[in-house]
C-alpha cells in the first residue's frame, strides 16, 4: 500500500464484515481500497502504522447537524402532544342539551275579543312523560310564569267567567337523544304545555309545548321561563307585539 504520498488512513463501513480503507492523499484527494477477504481492519491498521501512515477514525457528525436533529425531535414531540390533546378534547366534548318549543293556533279562532282569562284543571303530559312530585312543583311554578306573561300582554286574570281558560301540563321523562351515546342512562327531560280553550265554545283554540333536558335533582326557573317565552312568543297569533285592551 502506498505511504509517502498519503496524509492519513480512515476505516469506513466499520459495521460491515469487510470494511473499506480510505487513504487521504497529500494533494487533497481520497482513494478507497476495498478490504480483501484475507485481511482484517486490525491487520490493515497495524500495517499502516508500521509504514508511518497516520490513522484517524471516520468523521463524526458536526455539532450543527446534531443541533438540527435535536430541534426536529423537539418539534416532533410538540406536534405529537398537540395531536394527543386535540384527540382528548374531541373525545370529551359534550353535546349541547336538547330543548325545543312549538305552538299552534286553530285556523278560524278569533283572539281579538279576548280580555280575561282563568286557569282550569291540569292536563296530562303527552305520552312518554309522567306526572311526578317534581312535575307537580314545576306546574305550580309554571302557572305563576304564565299568569305574569298574560298580564304583560294586557289580559286580566279573573276568578269568574272569563273569555278563555288556560290548562297546564307538566311531566318528566327520558327523552330520545341519539347523540348521548356516551351515557349508559338516557338524560332526563322535562315537558310543559299550555293549552287555551275558548270559554264560550269549549274548544281548544291555541296550544304550545316545550321540552328540555333537565337536572332531576332541582328545578331550573330560568329554563322554565325560557320555555314559556318561546311558546308565547307569537301569542296572540299574528300579533306578537300586540297587547289586549284592558277595558
Amino acid at each position: 500500500m502506498p505511504t509517502g504520498r498519503h496524509r492519513s488512513l480512515r476505516f469506513t463501513n466499520l459495521d460491515d464484515d469487510l470494511p473499506n480503507v480510505a487513504l487521504d492523499r497529500m494533494d487533497g484527494t481520497t482513494r478507497a481500497y476495498p478490504e480483501v477477504s484475507d485481511s482484517t481492519p486490525l491487520a490493515l491498521f497495524s500495517r499502516a502504522r508500521a509504514n508511518g501512515v497516520r490513522t484517524r477514525p471516520s468523521p463524526q457528525p458536526s455539532a450543527t447537524f446534531e443541533k438540527i436533529m435535536k430541534t426536529f425531535e423537539r418539534i416532533a414531540k410538540i406536534l405529537a402532544l398537540g395531536l394527543a390533546t386535540s384527540a382528548v378534547a374531541c373525545s370529551t366534548a359534550q353535546p349541547a342539551p336538547r330543548s325545543g318549543a312549538s305552538s299552534v293556533a286553530a285556523p278560524n279562532a278569533d283572539f281579538s275579543h279576548y280580555r280575561t282569562f282563568s286557569f282550569g284543571l291540569a292536563e296530562q303530559p303527552k305520552e312518554g312523560y309522567q306526572v311526578t312530585a317534581r312535575s307537580l312543583e314545576v306546574q305550580r311554578r309554571l302557572r305563576a310564569v304564565v299568569s305574569k306573561a298574560m298580564l304583560a300582554r294586557g289580559y286580566r286574570e279573573d276568578a269568574g267567567k272569563t273569555d278563555f281558560v288556560i290548562r297546564l301540563a307538566a311531566g318528566n321523562g327520558e327523552g330520545p337523544n341519539p347523540a348521548v351515546e356516551r351515557a349508559t342512562v338516557p338524560p332526563a327531560e322535562g315537558f310543559i304545555a299550555i293549552d287555551i280553550y275558548d270559554t264560550a265554545t269549549g274548544s281548544m283554540v291555541w296550544g304550545g309545548s316545550a321540552f328540555a333536558e333537565i337536572d332531576p335533582a332541582k328545578i331550573d326557573d330560568a329554563l322554565l321561563q325560557r320555555g314559556v317565552d318561546h311558546m308565547l312568543a307569537s301569542f296572540p297569533p299574528g300579533h306578537a307585539t300586540q297587547t289586549a285592551s284592558a277595558q
